[in-house]
């Protein structure tokens, strides 16, 4: 069953579309939720014009929903139900050990594969991960804090910047090495003592105004790069869930897409 078919068969029902391929069915450029607002790890995210399209002439774009992957959404849904205030997180990180914190992230942060795109690194890069990493005591921010049920704690987004030493290969084969401030985002979580449990980093993006990322909307411009597979909603069902095997495999990843929830693809 499609998305199309989820949502018209259940009139009073939210659908909710989880991929992490952003490249077929997420928008252009940095226009994530908005003209240039928001980010990849955002929830919901816009889908592109042609499937935003087919939506409104359905009459039912306030009720299907995208977003990348499924701990976003489970982080969404755990915030409406059980929220924990801003107020809450901000005294939580000026009284926690943050050279703790910093120390967690690094960890995550070493060999992290980065987007050439999203961290808008030179157009003609193909793969690219983190090296090496500062790590931040400035710039953290928190969103959607959420209670861990009857033991206590509590879990949130988090964004902050960090400079990060990456190493790159293009699509000669030819590696090169660069060094730039990426935004990195992801959730944390925290026992009931209010002590830092994990952090999971989900994505990192370029600052905005980054002058790479300018280049990186002229060429899906010219490539046509959400037309090019001609994704419709109708065909977001037959997406597989190959993307690692892919990755092993040595194949670019935007050439196979991932639904979490394999058979239907899409969440209710």
């Amino acid at each position: 069953m499609t998305v199309m078919e989820v949502a018209k068969t259940n009139p009073d029902a939210e659908v909710w579309f989880v991929s992490t391929n952003n490249k077929d069915f997420g928008p252009s450029g940095k226009n994530w939720t908005g003209k240039n607002l928001g980010s990849k790890t955002d929830c919901p995210i816009n889908f592109n014009d042609e499937l935003t399209d087919e939506l409104t002439n359905s009459g039912i774009p306030d009720r299907v929903h995208y977003v990348t992957t499924l701990p976003i959404l489970e982080q969404h849904f755990a915030n409406q139900w059980a929220p924990v205030s801003n107020e809450i997180l901000s005294r939580w990180f000026n009284q926690t050990d943050q050279q703790n914190l910093a120390d967690m992230l690094h960890a995550w942060l070493e060999g992290y594969p980065l987007d050439p795109e999203q961290s808008a690194l030179p157009t003609n890069v193909f793969r690219a991960y983190v090296v090496s990493a500062d790590r931040p005591s400035d710039g953290w921010q928190f969103s959607e804090g959420a209670g861990r049920g009857s033991n206590g704690g509590w879990t949130a987004r988090f964004t902050v910047p960090v400079k990060v030493d990456i190493s790159a290969v293009d699509s000669t084969a030819t590696t090169s090495e660069h060094t730039k401030n990426l935004c990195f985002s992801g959730v944390l979580s925290v026992d009931s003592s209010e002590v830092l449990d994990s952090v999971e980093v989900m994505a990192a993006t370029a600052l905005p105004g980054d002058p790479n990322a300018e280049l990186w909307v002229r060429r899906s411009a010219r490539t046509g790069a959400n037309g090019s597979r001609a994704a419709t909603l109708a065909g977001l069902a037959t997406a597989m869930s190959a993307f690692d095997t892919a990755k092993l495999a040595g194949i670019a990843d935007d050439e196979t897409d991932v639904v979490d929830d394999n058979a239907e693809g899409s969440a209710e």
